[in-house]
């Protein structure tokens, strides 16, 4: 814990994409949660006490009023899921903390090199979708105190969320990462074992190297087994988080698409005086979107990376006769099978079928929404 707080102090040197640690190229993260208030700083109660004021004038005093009821089960979603992320991420703040100095130690075993490359594509992601996020900031303003207020807390909720999602897309490329960083020790292990197998039938040559490749081998185990539980430590982390992230971008999707369809047809449903967005419908799809790609796809390229380790790990054992190694990457094999390796949100998994279960599901509902527009549209004929 005492390295993650001497590297954020050294962050001074800081230089964009050219990350060489974990805090340096978590860096961009921890200061947009710096200014947002949360971890690993003070908390800040202003999302609360804002949104519980909205609900208030939403549902009891009605000086807030929506036309349609998908306007306002979109407008309730919003605010409670974003509400319901910013809670559990204040009352995580210590644990999560843990968990980034764990992540720390593990990224001092990927070269430099690798970091490098790896930060390019971290700080790239994360000024596109900062940068992204402000060009929003100006659709805040509303002469109208109540509909400033819903908004500015809309605002904040999003990039709260927005925060929460980049901790969890990076943290998870940077275990693949890890992982490929011992898979290449692996295959360096298996080119020595294809050469050097012939000279272990010399006793002296046997009792040097031996012991050396085996030291090798258990260190590249307790490596392995480190990497494996922090993402079982992610998946309890942040759990409930990624599952109202993924809910809410599920709920967001949907009326997006309901929305533009009523508009295509000369239909108002959507208060726009209270949406966030500059362009509502480009800018929430997409954003969503491209937010829902992201995370599976780092899942996905963590999880073939850990696949990989258990292929090359029988290879080597097809090309060593000698017994004590045998029996050590056997023991290896064995903790690859009790390691599953897979993210999951309280049982939902963050994988490509993820995407396959969110478009079907956005289908299924644009439907129904579409079906109750017609239906009601049927009834307020008959009743003329």
């Amino acid at each position: 814990m005492n390295n993650f707080t001497n590297n954020k102090n050294r962050n001074s040197n800081w230089k964009i994409f050219k990350a060489t640690d974990y805090s340096s190229l978590m860096y961009p993260t921890f200061i947009l949660c710096k200014i947002n208030g949360f971890f690993p700083y003070k908390i800040n109660t202003t999302i609360g006490s804002s949104s519980t004021k909205i609900i208030y004038h939403m549902d009891i005093s009605g000086l807030i009023k929506y036309d349609r009821v998908p306007s306002s089960l979109q407008g309730h979603c919003y605010l409670f899921l974003g509400f319901w992320i910013a809670f559990v991420s204040f009352i995580q703040n210590n644990s999560r903390k843990v968990l980034f100095c764990k992540l720390n130690n593990v990224t001092s075993e990927i070269p430099k090199s690798k970091l490098i490359r790896l930060s390019k594509i971290i700080h790239t992601i994360e000024f596109i979708g900062i940068i992204f996020l402000l060009l929003q900031l100006p659709n805040i303003y509303s002469q109208n105190t109540l509909i400033f207020l819903f908004r500015l807390t809309a605002m904040y909720s999003t990039i709260i969320t927005y925060c929460i999602d980049k901790l969890y897309i990076n943290n998870t490329c940077i275990i693949g990462t890890c992982f490929m960083t011992i898979n290449e020790k692996l295959h360096k292990l298996k080119n020595d074992l294809e050469i050097n197998e012939r000279h272990l039938l010399r006793r002296n040559y046997h009792n040097k190297w031996n012991p050396l490749l085996m030291i090798n081998i258990q260190y590249i185990m307790k490596q392995h087994n480190d990497i494996s539980k922090l993402i079982v430590d992610i998946n309890e982390k942040f759990g409930l988080q990624i599952v109202a992230s993924v809910t809410l971008s599920f709920i967001e999707i949907t009326f997006s698409l309901y929305f533009y369809i009523l508009k295509s047809v000369g239909v108002t449903g959507l208060d726009i005086e209270r949406q966030i967005w500059f362009s509502y419908f480009i800018t929430s799809v997409s954003y969503y979107t491209i937010k829902l790609g992201l995370m599976v796809i780092m899942c996905e390229k963590c999880k073939l990376q850990s696949y990989k380790t258990r292929v090359i790990v029988h290879e080597i054992l097809n090309v060593t006769k000698d017994r004590e190694i045998t029996d050590e990457l056997q023991i290896f094999s064995l903790q690859l099978l009790h390691h599953d390796n897979t993210f999951t949100a309280k049982g939902l998994k963050i994988d490509a079928t993820l995407l396959t279960s969110i478009v079907g599901g956005i289908t299924t509902y644009f439907l129904i929404l579409i079906q109750f527009l017609m239906a009601s549209k049927s009834c307020a004929e008959m009743l003329e």
